[in-house]
């Protein structure tokens, strides 16, 4: 048995702020977290494989969806016409042998990288109309190895948009080759750093 308030409170919790409710309902909270209908926890468990929410999202992502739609419509063209212009540029001027390279640098883009790659999938899945629940981090145990989204709207999927939902993660790895393969020939002498990025972008 919950009251009115407590239950208004529930309906509108999307994970962003806390919940207004008075001190004598807070033991009902801690109750229902005990069995599992409600989490305040970002760590979530699955045992070997565990996620931490980073960003919770909720309502917030309505006033995002035109400019979702417009980065969802250019990513596609964008991303292959740079990674085209890039691995053109780079025919032409062959990597030297004596550029250093720049560790703090690599792994710096390459969790800008990872970031980037889940922005691609968040802007479409935004686009399309579906509510991004949040954004966190895969763990295996207690070790990161790599990031997600959480779409609310399970049941509502459409294939066709599942499919260019997944490709825009692809698609900001495209992008972000191509600009590092022109950085890469302007940016003596840390052309190797950026040559590295661009694989590495390329593999993920």
């Amino acid at each position: 048995k919950i009251s009115g308030e407590l239950y208004q409170a529930l309906l509108s919790a999307d994970g962003t702020h806390r919940l207004n409710v008075h001190a004598d309902q807070r033991k009902l909270i801690r109750l229902l977290k005990k069995y599992d209908l409600i989490t305040t926890s970002r760590f979530i468990s699955g045992g070997l494989l565990n996620q931490f929410i980073v960003v919770p999202l909720g309502q917030r992502v309505h006033t995002l969806r035109p400019l979702c739609r417009i980065i969802a419509a250019i990513l596609p063209v964008l991303s292959f016409l740079t990674l085209a212009a890039g691995i053109v540029l780079r025919m032409y001027y062959p990597l030297s042998e004596t550029h250093d390279m720049n560790v703090a640098v690599y792994y710096g883009a390459l969790f800008l990288s990872i970031t980037l790659h889940e922005f691609g999938h968040f802007t479409t899945s935004v686009a399309f109309g579906y509510e991004v629940d949040h954004a966190g981090i895969l763990l295996l145990g207690i070790f990161p190895i790599g990031a997600y989204i959480s779409l609310r709207e399970r049941e509502r999927k459409n294939h066709r948009h599942m499919l260019r939902i997944s490709l825009a993660g692809v698609e900001m790895n495209f992008l972000v080759a191509g600009l590092c393969l022109l950085l890469d020939v302007l940016a003596y002498p840390q052309s190797l750093t950026f040559f590295c990025i661009a694989i590495t972008n390329l593999v993920l």
